[in-house]
């Protein structure tokens, strides 16, 4: 009984501090949640680019090796054009 007086007279007179950090809980988790997103894209965006960079280079050494199947690269003009 003694206890919970004790406890309820601690929440009446520090409640307030109670909720600033209920309040700041709440903002940091939000804050580590976007960070963490945004980091995820900046490996993605990283990954698609080294995936294109190697297949420049790919197609690059093909067409100084003479082969002019990559004079397009992975997308050649339609036969029907020509």
């Amino acid at each position: 009984m003694i206890a919970l007086v004790l406890l309820v007279v601690f929440l009446a007179h520090f409640g307030w501090l109670l909720a600033a950090f209920a309040v700041a809980a709440a903002t940091g988790r939000l804050i580590g949640g976007g960070l963490a997103r945004r980091d995820d894209t900046a490996i993605a965006r990283r990954q698609r680019d080294a995936e294109l960079c190697a297949r420049a280079d790919r197609q690059h050494a093909l067409v100084l090796a003479g082969d002019d199947r990559d004079v397009y690269g992975d997308y050649p003009p339609s036969a029907r054009l020509g």
